[in-house]
C-alpha cells in the first residue's frame, strides 16, 4: 500500500474503534503494523495492553511498542518506560531502563513521560534523586496540562522539596490540579481551607472540597468531611 492508502486504512481502523468495533479495528491495525506503519504499531500495542479487540497480552504490547518506539513514536516510548517500571511484558522491573525511556519520550514533549521522569528524579527511581530536575520536568508536564505534575508541584511547595516552602503557591498548584479533577488535590485543598494554609480559612469551602473528593472515592476526604459536619 502507498502511504496515502495506509493513512486512509488507519483512519478506518480508528473509526471502527470509536464505533465499538474493536475486533475489526484490531484486525486492521495488525495488517498495517506488519506493513511497518508506525501509528498502527503503537495502536496495536495499545490493543494488547488494554485488551481491546483481543485478549490482554503485555508481552505482545511491549513488542509492538518497541517497533513504534524505534521510529521515535513518543507515546510508544513512554509505554516502554511504563512497562519496565511496572514489570509488564518484560522479564523483570528495570527502573533504570524505565527512566531512560521516559527521558526519550519526555525530550519529544510527551507530557505523561515528562511527569513520570519528574517522579523518577523526585524519588530516585532509576536515576539519582535530583529535586531541581524533578521540578523542571514537573513544570514542563504541568504546562502541557498534566494533573499529576500540578499536584506534585503543590506538594513540593507545601513540603519544601526542591523549592522554598510557599503555601500560597502550593494552594495555586493544588487548585489547578483540582480543576482538572485531581482527587488528591481536592482533598489537599480542603485541608488548606480548613486550616488557613496559603488561603483564608473557610470551612464551607473545605467541606465543598472534601465532599467532591469523597464523591470520587477518597477515604481521607470522607473522614475529614464526617468530622467537620459532625461539629
Amino acid at each position: 500500500m502507498t502511504e496515502d492508502e495506509m493513512k486512509k486504512t488507519f483512519d478506518k481502523a480508528n473509526a471502527c474503534r470509536m464505533e465499538g468495533k474493536n475486533e475489526e479495528a484490531f484486525r486492521i491495525y495488525t495488517k498495517l503494523a506488519k506493513e511497518n506503519y508506525t501509528e498502527a504499531q503503537y495502536c496495536l500495542g495499545m490493543c494488547y495492553f488494554y485488551a481491546t479487540g483481543v485478549e490482554e497480552n503485555h508481552a505482545q504490547a511491549f513488542a509492538w511498542f518497541s517497533k513504534a518506539a524505534k521510529q521515535e513514536h513518543a507515546l510508544a516510548q513512554f509505554y516502554i518506560g511504563y512497562c519496565y517500571e511496572n514489570g509488564l511484558g518484560v522479564l523483570a522491573e528495570d527502573a533504570e531502563k524505565a527512566a531512560a525511556w521516559y527521558n526519550k519520550a519526555a525530550q519529544q514533549g510527551e507530557e505523561q513521560a515528562q511527569y513520570s521522569l519528574g517522579k523518577c528524579y523526585h524519588f530516585g527511581i532509576g536515576v539519582k534523586k535530583d529535586m531541581a530536575k524533578a521540578i523542571a520536568w514537573y513544570l514542563k508536564a504541568a504546562a502541557r496540562g498534566n494533573t499529576g505534575a500540578m499536584h506534585n508541584l503543590g506538594y513540593c511547595y507545601e513540603k519544601s522539596e526542591g523549592v522554598e516552602q510557599d503555601y500560597a503557591k502550593a494552594f495555586e498548584w493544588y487548585s489547578k490540579a483540582a480543576e482538572q479533577g485531581g482527587v488528591g488535590a481536592l482533598y489537599n485543598l480542603g485541608l488548606f481551607y480548613e486550616n488557613g494554609k496559603g488561603v483564608e480559612k473557610n470551612i464551607a469551602k473545605a467541606i465543598e472540597c472534601y465532599r467532591k473528593a469523597a464523591e470520587k472515592g477518597d477515604e481521607d476526604a470522607k473522614k475529614a468531611l464526617d468530622e467537620l459536619e459532625s461539629k
